[in-house]
Parts: structure tokens; sequence; C-alpha cells
């Protein structure tokens, strides 16, 4: 089981592709901690394997408040003391790792190395070959990741990329080799399908796709991604569509950054969706040419293979 909390919806990058881009973030930080807080309390009776806390984010400046300091090392600890009663096995956070000011992440990792609890956690982040980083950015996040892997090296790194079609180009020209990249950062690499952000100014794919070429991925391009990651055993494609390892059992978040929504089972629900809305109708994410949804196409390869 995993219970996973979006904590706030806070981020300074402004990613041009991101879901979370228009919403504007208002949410009370305070009582979003205290609401986590209370609802990991209130479970102490039963196990969760994994716990996760995403954002926005947590350590571009988020926690300066030191309130709000405080009450996010009591979540922190929360969970750490339930690693210690066995009664979680793993926790995910999702981190940037593009801070011009890197000290408050650091900050964090000397205390989960001071509670030796470095190999529970396994922080999250991304990495896509177009749309995320300019020049700073990219070297920043270069320079974090190594400084981090070097000074705690238990810290277990996970990395997702968008399915983009200029990411497929990169795959299929093998300028970009999975199996190479993970090697090389010390990481283990999921693939995530594009999404049009949930308040977007754009209406459609195809909107959005006239200011972000290359974002949306064009079918056939997959289709000869699909054969090249099958023959290279690059990437296991069950990932894209095991929705029971990759996903949370239980998700508190909200759209608008002020409500909470709990979304449950949403690890057999078979989509990543959480915006309500019904894919067959809104085709709001995967392909620009196609309204086929990326994980059946995925589905239906492996079946025939």
């Amino acid at each position: 089981m995993f219970l996973q909390f979006e904590i706030w919806k806070d981020c300074y990058h402004n990613c041009p592709f991101c879901f979370n881009r228009e919403i504007p973030a208002v949410r009370n930080k305070k009582k979003s901690l205290e609401y986590t807080l209370n609802v990991l309390n209130e479970i102490p009776h039963r196990t969760y394997d994994s716990i996760g806390l995403i954002g926005g984010e947590f350590f571009d400046g988020q926690l300066k408040n030191s309130e709000l300091n405080n009450l996010f090392y009591k979540v922190i600890d929360c969970i750490i003391n339930k690693i210690k009663e066995g009664k979680t096995k793993r926790v995910l956070i999702t981190a940037s790792l593009m801070y011009q000011d890197s000290r408050e992440w650091f900050v964090f990792c000397r205390y989960l190395k001071s509670h030796n609890v470095e190999d529970k956690f396994l922080i999250c982040t991304s990495w896509d070959s177009i749309y995320r980083f300019n020049s700073m950015t990219k070297t920043i996040w270069e320079t974090i990741v190594c400084e981090t892997q070097k000074r705690f090296p238990k810290l277990k790194i996970h990395i997702e990329m968008i399915i983009t079609q200029h990411f497929l180009e990169e795959i299929l020209s093998q300028k970009l080799i999975i199996k190479d990249f993970e090697k090389q950062w010390n990481c283990r690499v999921n693939l995530n399908v594009p999404y049009l952000p949930f308040a977007s100014k754009y209406k459609t794919k195809e909107e959005m796709a006239v200011d972000l070429p290359l974002f949306f991925p064009k079918r056939k391009t997959f289709f000869d991604a699909l054969e090249y990651f099958w023959n290279t055993k690059d990437i296991d494609l069950n990932e894209i569509v095991n929705y029971e390892s990759n996903h949370s059992t239980c998700l508190h978040y909200t759209l608008d950054d002020k409500v909470w929504i709990v979304l449950p089972e949403r690890d057999t629900v078979g989509s990543t969706c959480t915006n309500f809305k019904n894919c067959d109708v809104s085709n709001c994410c995967g392909y620009i040419d196609s309204k086929i949804r990326i994980q059946q196409d995925v589905k239906r390869f492996l079946e025939i293979v």
C-alpha cells in the first residue's frame, strides 16, 4: 500500500508543460502540513509499504519560515518513526534539484543521515530532453545530483522522463540511451505520459503544440520506439502500464490548491489521470495525432510480442 500527499503546488520553476502551471499557489502551507500530520497520526494501526510527499517544491525557499520548517520536519519525524516501528518501508519525496541555493536541500539530506534512514528514502526528480531545463538549470541539476550522491551515497534517486516527441527522436537516434543514463547518474528511470496542463490556457493539445512543438508524440514515432525498446531492452515497457507499482493506493491532493481531494485506489483505476476528465472525450494526454491512449498501445504491443 502506498499513501501519498501533495502538500502544495508552490514552485518557482514554471516549466511550460507543467500540469499545475496555471493554478495559483494559494494553499495555506501551515494548515496543509497539519492536515498531513493528522492523517499520518490517525493511521498508526495500518501498515503502508510506502509514503510519498509531492509538491510543488519543498527545498527552494518554501521552508524559510521557521514555523513551516518545524512543521515540515514534524511530518518527516512522524514518517521516520513509522520506518523505525516497521510500519512503512519506503518514503518517496519529490525534488526538482534545480536550486540556485541548495542549502535547504542538503540540510534535509543531513537530517536523514543523522537518523540513519537514507536508504529508506527515494528522491523522485525529473529529467527531460526538452522544455524542462535551460543551460543554467541543467548544470545546477547535474551538480546537485553529483554532490548528493557523493555525500549521501545511500540516498536513492529515481528519475522520471516524459514521453515527448523530442525524447522519442533522441532515443531512436541513440543520442539518449536509458541504460547509459541510469549508469551515469546511478539512478532508475521511469517514463511518464505527456498531459495537457489541468488549468491550461490551451484548450487542446493542438493549441499547446503550436507553442511547444515536439512535446506531444506522434503515434508512429512511439511505435518505432516500442520496437526499439523491445529489441534493446533499454527500458521495461511494463513500467509504462504498471499502475500498481508506480502509483499510490491513496492520494491526498488538490486541483485548485485549496480543497483536499482524497483519491483512493489510484493504482487500480487504469489511469494516471487525477483531473476527473473522461479520457475518451477529453483527449488531454498522449499522442498529438490520435485519441488512442499510449498505455493501450503498450498493452497491445506486449500481448502481440
